[in-house]
């Protein structure tokens, strides 16, 4: 079994274009259904994923194997055309076997997976019949069956039941659900019908002209459409549509309909007093009223015992009404309908076409589809607006770091804003919320807790949050592990909402993103499809005592690994030695070592993900390492993040490495001693190594959007709004240099030159490295990260626990465990 991603798929025919660019995430095991009218493009993108129709552009992933140009055979999929194409002159038993035959498996293999699939299916009495012998059921299930036996990844069914009678199509419909149930083989079906999509799909893709409209599953479809297309498209009679005009008197909305009738309007309503809207409600949702209510004319009335079909006609539009009770009306009589406007819909005219809809104005009863539609044409929140549903009633919560720099001191983690950051993204919270009903709740929390509440919130569906990652935090690692460096993996895509209208009309109006904010907000291999936004980089740097340094002999810090070596040296001699963290230090310890690895050509794997980490490079790393180490004052071994800044406040060490925040503990501190550091602290890039260029690692935090979350484009439009200027600028302000941004035009940012001490934490995204260098960025180098590899044979090199060679070969033992998947 495996999953199916679609990214940016395209079909072209000459100069006309099919499909507009398609991106579907199929999950490992589930059925997913591609519904649409004839002509939307769902057999043209089934026959893509089969290789039977070329792609034009974008990418189809079978697993994690691209395979655009991988010819059909060997894609490892089965595929059930809607014509049984069974071959004529053969038995059951042949037709199910002629592809293994046609691979030369043994017949004892052959045999085996025959009476399997027929046994499945029923068929075990039919094996010596022909075609011409069976039912169309029965050849529906032979077809089936051939598919069976080849144990693909991935079955594709294209409208196999419309060659069917009604009653056997019903019965086809459970058997090949059950089917699903008993296999669990990732499934893809297309049909036009959308009772088959409701009844047997998972997940249901809805497609229009070559666009995805919604996906969902059947009930977010049915409870939440998107759009007034979908909404008529799905459910059995369709939703009924009527023609209104919104009103609003001492701020309680209404529909006032052509003839006068004034319906409550849903309780989320939004739109102007006198704006056109279209009231939609479900005919299960019209009741008989016994005044006022719509007056309809009765058409047809259609029994069908359990329910009765009523259709109706009011001003020109049709209704239709679905009773449980049984009712004898007339044809011709008038009838009064009253809607429940708690499960009603709205939508508005648009202003530049006069067409009607894309977007609902949903009411808040229904749970909300969770993977609407992104794409250009169908996601009309453009970037200046607020979305509806960030301004209704309730409550949104959107996590944010607690603050790491205290008045008291060191002690904090490193990675968060201080707290005048936090209260900067306080009032742009306000600002957004201001005059809404909706509480838009601003929540700091720890890195760990906020790791938890994603994950309790995804497993129960909940998901309203727009939390902030830290370097992509999504691969959960063992306890104790917090540091998920993850961006790109194959994990984050699955449960990361996209984010390509916001990141694109930030960074075009923005100077641009830095590189390595690309790296790790796009999806390798989607043409630019951004799955996070880049908030900004925790910047890590050199932090000194300049007179230690110039009592050691040196003006600065050496702009060389050589020099910085003799530095080290000096001060030691000196009594002002140097420290950097060797335990298990999120931050502060794996930016360090990977600095110095890198620095001297050393790496973990090559651009293909091989492990290459035993090299001269390293060991040329790893001698340094243990000449640095000897400089070091005693118990470095032990330190995680709080330490360095502890002991560099303590005097214990004149030179580390660290953010901002030792200055700003410094100078926010009670202490006299300490206080009397604040001139004497600097800050500088780390030197340059035999490489010849920077070669540094720090870490990026992200906003990102699940695919699980309530309101996506709620979610996105606060990400949006945060990061502009109005709201960005005065943050990063007050974030005192701890964080710096991930978009050029705020280089020019007056905190960077306010105090030139902040100035070496200003380049961080323009000078980083991405945590995979040169490889690949995934689970593998994730995991590596987070089980401290690097930071280990460092470690052990440099304590002499083991010789540099040693402490690399164990290095490259456990990243292949990491990189063999």
């Amino acid at each position: 079994m495996a999953s199916v991603s679609i990214r940016g798929a395209k079909k072209r025919f000459g100069d006309v274009e099919i499909l507009h660019g398609v991106d579907i995430e199929i999950p490992d095991g589930s059925f997913t259904v591609l519904v649409g009218p004839s002509g939307c493009g769902k057999s043209t993108l089934l026959r893509m994923i089969a290789g039977l129709e070329h792609i034009s552009g974008g990418d189809i992933l079978i697993g994690e194997k691209r395979v655009n140009d991988v010819p059909p055979k060997q894609r490892d999929i089965a595929m059930v055309f809607q014509n049984y194409a069974l071959y004529p002159h053969m038995t059951v038993r042949d037709n199910m076997a002629f592809s293994l035959m046609l691979a030369k498996r043994d017949k004892a293999t052959i045999d085996q997976k025959v009476g399997r699939a027929a046994e499945i299916l029923g068929l075990n009495q039919l094996l010596d019949r022909f075609p011409r012998q069976l039912s169309g059921g029965q050849r529906q299930r032979v077809a089936m069956g051939r598919a069976i036996v080849r144990d693909p990844q991935v079955f594709l069914y294209d409208e196999p039941l419309s060659n069917l009678d009604a009653k056997l199509r019903v019965a086809m419909r459970s058997e090949l659900k059950e089917l699903h149930q008993r296999l669990k083989t990732t499934s893809i079906y297309v049909t036009h019908d959308q009772i088959e999509a409701m009844t047997m799909g998972d997940q249901i893709v809805v497609m229009k002209d070559g666009r995805i409209e919604q996906t969902g599953s059947p009930l977010e479809l049915y409870d939440r459409p998107a759009n007034t297309f979908v909404a008529g498209f799905i459910g059995s009679p369709a939703m009924n549509f009527l023609p209104g005009t919104l009103r609003r008197i001492a701020g309680r909305a209404s529909v006032e309909l052509a003839d006068g009738t004034t319906l409550p309007a849903p309780a989320e309503a939004a739109g102007t007093d006198g704006q056109p809207v279209i009231f939609g409600t479900r005919p299960e949702h019209l009741m008989l009223a016994n005044g006022g209510g719509i007056p309809t004319q009765v058409v047809v009335v259609e029994p069908t015992g359990a329910d009765t079909f009523v259709s109706c006609r009011h001003q020109g539009s049709e209704l239709s009404v679905v009773f449980r009770e049984r009712h004898a009306f007339a044809p011709g009589s008038t009838i009064h309908l009253q809607p429940d406007t708690t499960r009603a819909h709205l939508s508005t005219r648009s202003q530049a076409d006069g067409s009607w809809p894309e977007a609902f104005i949903r009411s808040g009863r229904h749970p909300p589809s969770s993977r609407e539609s992104t794409g250009d044409k169908h996601a009309r929140t453009e970037p200046s607006q607020v979305p509806r549903e960030l301004g209704r009633r309730g409550r949104r919560r959107h996590l944010r770091h607690r603050r790491a720099v205290d008045a008291d001191g060191a002690g904090a983690e490193p990675g968060l804003q201080a707290r005048e950051g936090r209260q900067a993204a306080r009032a742009a919270l306000e600002a957004l919320r201001a005059g809404r009903r909706r509480r838009l709740h601003g929540q700091h929390q720890e890195i760990h807790r906020q790791d938890r509440h994603r994950g309790a919130h995804r497993q129960r569906g909940l998901g309203r949050r727009a939390p902030e990652g830290r370097g992509g935090r999504q691969h959960r690692q063992r306890p104790g592990h917090h540091h998920r460096l993850v961006r790109r993996s194959a994990s984050v895509p699955r449960q990361a909402d996209r984010h390509d209208r916001p990141a694109d009309y930030l960074g075009k109006k923005y100077g641009g993103w830095y590189d390595v904010c690309k790296k790790y907000g796009q999806r390798t291999g989607t043409n630019n499809k951004w799955i996070s936004v880049p908030w900004g980089i925790v910047g890590n740097a050199l932090v000194y005592r300049e007179s230690h340094v110039k009592a050691a002999g040196f003006d600065a810090i050496p702009k060389d690994t050589a020099g910085f070596l003799k530095l080290c040296q000096a001060m030691k001699a000196k009594g002002t030695p140097a420290g950097f963290a060797l335990g298990k230090a999120v931050g502060d310890g794996n930016n360090w070592v990977h600095w110095l690895l890198w620095s001297h050509g050393g790496k973990l794997v090559d651009k293909a993900g091989n492990v290459v980490v035993n090299s001269p490079e390293t060991i040329a790393a790893l001698e340094y390492a243990k000449q640095l180490y000897d400089t070091f004052v005693p118990g470095t071994l032990s330190w995680q993040d709080p330490n360095n800044n502890k002991a560099f406040l303590d005097g214990q060490i004149s030179l580390t490495a660290n953010g901002i925040s030792v200055y700003y503990a410094a100078k926010n501190s009670k202490d006299d001693k300490i206080k009397e550091m604040v001139a004497d602290i600097q800050h500088a890039r780390f030197p340059i190594g035999p490489v010849g260029k920077p070669t540094e690692l720090m870490q990026i935090t992200q906003f990102m959007t699940f695919k699980h979350t309530k309101y996506p484009q709620a979610a996105k439009e606060l990400v949006r709004f945060l990061m502009e200027g109005e709201q960005y600028n005065p943050w990063m302000e007050s974030a005192i240099g701890y964080v710096s941004q991930p978009l050029k035009a705020y280089e020019k940012n007056p905190i960077w030159t306010v105090d030139p001490k902040h100035t070496a934490y200003r380049d961080g995204g323009s000078i980083m490295l991405d945590h995979g260098h040169e490889g690949p960025l995934g689970y593998a180098s994730a995991a590596a990260m987070a089980d401290y590899i690097v930071l280990d044979m460092v470690a052990e090199a440099s304590s002499g626990s083991k010789t540099p060679k040693e402490a690399a070969e164990r290095a490259e033992a456990r990243a292949k465990r990491y990189y063999k998947v």
